[in-house]
C-alpha cells in the first residue's frame, strides 16, 4: 500500500461533511491495509479503523476487489439494524471509495470504516490476549474466561449466520477484545471473506482463508460451504484459548487438508499451556477433546449444526462457578502494572448542547452505553445517540435508571416499581414490584441473581428494594435521607450507597439486602456525596461529592481526602488497575500509582456537568447530563511500556 495514504482524507458518501483523516498504519493483510483514522463529523470526532483494499488487488481483480468491501459492508450493516446493537460483532461505521492516481490513470480504492476497539495492555486480538496470558500467567485462559470467550464468539457467530452470512475466516486474529474481567468483550471482525450461504467461491476456484482454521469444504472437498464451515474454525479457536497452542499445525493449504483428514486430533493434555484447573480433571479434558474432534470433523454433517448448539454443549462442560470476582491469578498480574495517566489525547465524541436530560447510563465493556433520558431510552453506539425501542407497552411510565448486567444486557427501572431486562433482542424479561407507588431512581445487580434498587415514594421518602432470584423483598424505608445519588455493588452481599440527608449532610453507607439493614459509615462534614463506584474484585468502593471530597472504602477501612479544588465532584470510576478517575465541572482528575491527584483534562469554557464515567486501561469516557461524550486514549506504545514489575 502506498505510504502517501498517510494523512489522506477520505470523504464519506453519506454527506453532511463527514470525513476520515488517515493517521497511521496498524496492520496489513492479503487483501487490505488497516489504518487508525479520525472520523470528523458534525456530531464530533471519533477514532475508527479504516481498511483500504490494496491497489494491486483492485487493478488485478477489478470488480472482485470492490465486492470485498460491499460484502463486508452488507454483512456488518445487517448487524447494525438492532438498537442496541450486538456487542459481539464489530460495528460498521461507513464505506466508500477513494480515487488515487496510478500509471494507468485513476483507480478507485474501496474502503470500509469500522469501530475502533481499544484492547489495552493485554492486546486487541484474541491471539494477543492468549499469548499475554501464557507469557505472564504461564498458562492459557482459566475456566471462567474460556466460558466467556465461548459465549461471546458463539453468540456473535449465531448473529452472523442468522443474517445469512458465513464468516469463513474465524481465527484468533479476527476476534477483537476489549475490557477486563466481567466487562471483557470478544467481537468478531474481518468479514472480507464472508459470503452468503451457498454462494460460489469469492475468488472463483481459489481457496481463501487461514491455514489451520479453514474447513475442508473451503479447501475443495466438494461439500457446500455453510454455517458448519465456521464451526470447524471455531474448534481450532477454542483449542487455542484452552491451551495457547494451535489445534492444527498447518502453514499451507496442503497441510491444512492433510490435518483435516487425519483420523485423530490433539488432546488438551498434549499442550503445556493448559491451565492447572483443567489438567487436574482428565475426564473433563477427554469430554472437551471429543467435542472439539466432532466440531472439526472432516465430514461437515458430523459437526454441530450451528454455533448455538456448539456453545451449549461446550458451555455445559465448562459451567464455571458464578462469581462477580476475577480469578486471583488475573487480578494479581494486573495489580503489578501502572501505566501513566498523563500524555493522553482527548476528543469530544459528541458535543454538549442537546436538549436531553440524562438520568442514568449503563456502560458496556466497549465504551458503548444504554441510557435513560428525558427523550426515552437512548443508545450511544460510539459515534452517535440512537433512539432505542420503548422498554415495554406493558409497563407504563418512564425509565429512570439503567445498570449493565452482562455484555449487551441491561436492567431498566422506572415508575410503578417496573423493571425490564433489555438487550439487542428487545425486552427479555418484565418484572413489577408489589408497591406500584414507588419509582426506581438507581439500579445495581442482576434480577436473576440479586438486584438492588433505590426508590422514592410519593411523599419523597427514599426506600431500598431488592429482588433475589426474581422474588421481591419488602421495601426498606430510609428515614432522614433526602435522596440517594448513587449505588454500586461492593461484593456478593453488600451495596454501597451515596446521597444526602434532610439536614444537608453526605450519606455514605452499606446496604445488605439479605439482612434488610443499612450500615452508615463515618464521613466528613460534606453537604452531599454525589456519585459512587465499586471494584468488587478489590473489595473497593469510592464516593465523591461537594467541595472536592473523596472517600474510599477498602477492606472495611474508610479514608477521606480532598482534591486540590473546591469544585463539586460529580462522577467517579475505578479502572482495573485500581486507579481512580473523577469529574468536576470542566475537569477530569486522575490518581496515579504515587497516590497523587492531578488534572488529566481541563476546559474552563465547558459548562455541562458530568454525570457518568467509564474507565478502562488507557481509555476514559465521560458523559454529561445533556449527552456530550468526552473520551481519552493512551497510545498502544505507552501502554506497551507498562510491563509487570518482577
Amino acid at each position: 500500500m502506498s505510504p502517501t495514504l498517510l494523512g489522506t482524507t477520505l470523504v464519506s458518501d453519506q454527506g453532511g461533511g463527514t470525513r476520515y483523516l488517515i493517521d497511521r498504519k496498524i496492520g496489513e493483510g492479503g487483501t487490505a491495509t488497516a489504518f487508525l483514522a479520525a472520523r470528523h463529523a458534525p456530531e464530533g470526532v471519533t477514532p475508527v479503523v479504516v481498511k483500504i483494499v490494496h491497489m494491486s488487488l483492485v487493478m488485478n481483480a477489478k470488480d472482485t476487489a470492490h465486492m470485498l468491501v460491499r460484502k463486508e459492508a452488507v454483512a456488518l450493516g445487517r448487524m447494525n439494524e438492532a438498537v442496541p446493537q450486538t456487542p459481539f460483532v464489530v460495528r460498521l461505521v461507513d464505506a466508500g471509495q477513494h480515487p488515487v492516481q496510478s500509471l494507468l490513470g485513476t483507480v478507485n480504492l474501496p474502503w470500509v470504516a469500522l469501530e475502533y476497539v481499544h484492547g489495552g495492555i493485554e492486546g486487541t486480538t484474541l491471539e494477543e490476549r492468549v499469548a499475554y496470558s501464557v507469557r505472564e500467567a504461564r498458562s492459557a485462559f482459566d475456566r471462567e474466561r474460556v466460558a466467556r470467550v465461548l459465549t461471546h464468539v458463539c453468540t456473535g457467530l449465531d448473529e452472523v449466520h442468522r443474517a445469512g452470512i458465513v464468516h469463513r475466516d474465524l481465527t484468533p486474529n479476527n476476534v477483537l477484545c476489549c475490557g477486563f474481567g466481567v466487562t471483557e468483550l470478544f467481537k468478531l471482525s474481518d468479514f472480507a471473506l464472508a459470503r452468503p450461504s451457498g454462494m460460489s467461491m469469492t475468488f472463483g476456484a481459489q481457496a481463501m482463508g487461514t491455514p489451520g482454521y479453514m474447513s475442508p469444504e473451503q479447501l475443495g472437498s466438494g461439500a457446500e460451504i455453510g454455517p458448519q464451515s465456521d464451526i470447524f474454525g471455531l474448534a481450532g479457536l477454542m483449542y487455542l484459548v484452552l491451551t495457547g497452542e494451535e489445534y492444527f499445525h498447518a502453514r499451507n493449504l496442503v497441510q491444512s487438508l492433510a490435518t483435516a483428514q487425519a483420523a485423530t486430533r490433539r488432546s488438551l493434555l498434549d499442550a503445556r499451556g493448559l491451565a492447572n484447573e483443567f489438567r487436574a480433571d482428565p475426564a473433563l479434558c477427554k469430554a472437551i477433546d471429543e467435542l472439539l474432534a466432532q466440531a472439526s470433523a472432516y465430514d461437515a454433517s458430523r459437526r454441530p449444526v450451528n454455533a448455538r448448539a456448539f456453545g451449549a454443549s461446550l458451555g455445559a462442560l465448562l459451567d464455571p462457578p458464578r462469581s462477580i470476582r476475577l480469578s486471583s491469578r488475573r487480578a494479581r498480574i494486573n495489580t503489578l502494572m501502572s501505566p501513566s495517566f498523563k500524555n493522553v489525547s482527548w476528543t469530544m465524541r459528541h458535543p454538549p448542547g442537546d436538549d436531553r436530560v440524562l438520568y442514568s447510563a449503563g456502560w458496556d465493556g466497549d465504551g458503548r452505553c444504554l441510557a435513560a433520558t428525558s427523550r426515552g431510552i437512548e443508545y450511544w453506539n460510539g459515534t452517535q445517540w440512537l433512539a432505542a425501542p420503548p422498554w415495554s407497552s406493558f409497563l407504563s411510565g418512564r425509565a429512570h435508571c439503567v445498570a449493565r448486567i452482562g455484555p449487551g444486557k441491561w436492567v431498566l427501572g422506572g415508575e410503578r416499581m417496573s423493571v425490564a431486562e433489555y438487550s439487542p433482542s428487545g425486552v427479555t424479561r418484565l418484572m413489577q414490584g408489589p408497591e406500584p407507588s414507588l419509582t426506581f431512581t438507581h439500579a445495581s445487580g442482576n434480577p436473576s441473581d440479586v438486584a438492588v434498587f433505590a426508590a422514592v415514594d410519593p411523599g419523597g421518602v427514599p426506600q431500598l428494594c431488592a429482588a433475589i432470584g426474581g422474588r421481591w423483598l419488602k421495601p426498606l424505608p430510609i428515614l432522614g435521607v433526602a435522596a440517594f445519588t448513587g449505588i454500586g455493588q461492593l461484593d456478593d452481599e453488600r451495596w454501597l450507597l451515596t446521597g444526602r440527608t434532610a439536614h444537608g449532610r453526605g450519606v455514605f453507607a452499606l446496604y445488605s439486602p439479605l439482612r434488610w439493614e443499612v450500615q452508615p459509615l463515618p464521613v466528613e462534614d460534606v453537604r452531599a456525596y454525589i456519585g459512587c463506584a465499586c471494584q468488587p474484585d478489590r473489595a473497593m468502593g469510592m464516593a465523591v461529592g461537594a467541595g472536592g471530597s473523596v472517600i474510599t472504602l477498602t477492606e472495611g477501612a474508610v479514608n477521606a481526602e480532598r482534591l486540590p479544588t473546591n469544585a463539586d465532584l460529580s462522577a467517579v470510576a475505578i479502572d482495573v488497575l485500581g486507579r481512580v478517575w473523577v469529574t468536576a465541572p470542566g475537569e477530569v482528575w486522575g490518581k496515579g500509582s504515587d497516590g497523587q491527584w492531578a488534572p488529566a483534562w481541563r476546559d474552563a469554557n465547558f459548562r455541562a456537568p458530568f454525570v457518568s464515567l467509564y474507565a478502562d486501561v488507557g481509555m476514559i469516557t465521560a458523559l454529561t447530563v445533556d449527552g456530550a461524550v468526552l473520551e481519552s486514549h493512551v497510545s498502544r506504545t505507552e501502554l506497551g511500556s507498562a510491563q509487570p514489575r518482577r
